[in-house]
């Protein structure tokens, strides 16, 4: 009983506080989104993971420069497939309430891509960039969840797609 009173109380604070984030120079922002897709096919079913982590600072108020990383693995029976990179990206906050905010990110890099395909191996250096425009939802002053409408190129091809995230909002004490 006693560590349902405690959930109960820690999912309420984290849930009912509105409080603006801390998006004020000076500040940290580190946070990042997961993905898991499996496709099923005629022969078999592919297996895709993405992880993109991310560590930013506040250089002036509501405008992070960081750095984003992006780990990609996919298997099915004849493809396995690894590529990863870490990017520069700016990021920009505005139309700013008490416990929300829009955004624009962009990302610039160098993606790394390994393949397996049957018996034949390839590797390939192929320049990225990204476009996203969000909103951050802040859970409370330090937490914010994240969904992001965003264009890339990875893979040579223009790829457009949706993320959900959760970042973490770090600052001084004041």
């Amino acid at each position: 009983m006693k560590n349902a009173i405690i959930f109960c109380t820690v999912f309420f604070l984290l849930f009912t506080t509105s409080l603006t984030a801390q998006i004020a120079k000076g500040n940290f922002l580190i946070g990042g989104n997961l993905d898991l897709q499996y496709h099923s096919g005629f022969s078999s079913g592919t297996l895709t993971g993405q992880f993109n982590p991310n560590i930013g600072y506040f250089f002036g108020n509501k405008l992070a420069l960081g750095l984003n990383g992006f780990i990609n693995g996919t298997i099915n029976n004849n493809l396995k497939s690894s590529n990863y990179m870490l990017s520069p990206y700016a990021r920009y906050y505005f139309g700013v309430k008490e416990n929300a905010a829009l955004f624009t990110q962009l990302n610039a890099g160098v993606l790394y891509s390994n393949r397996k395909y049957l018996d034949s191996r390839t590797k390939s250096v192929d320049p990225y960039l990204g476009l996203g425009v969000g909103h951050t939802y802040f859970i409370n002053k330090h937490i914010g969840l994240e969904t992001q409408l965003y264009a890339d190129n990875a893979f040579g091809k223009l790829n457009l797609g949706f993320k959900v995230g959760l970042q973490f909002y770090l600052g001084k004490k004041k």
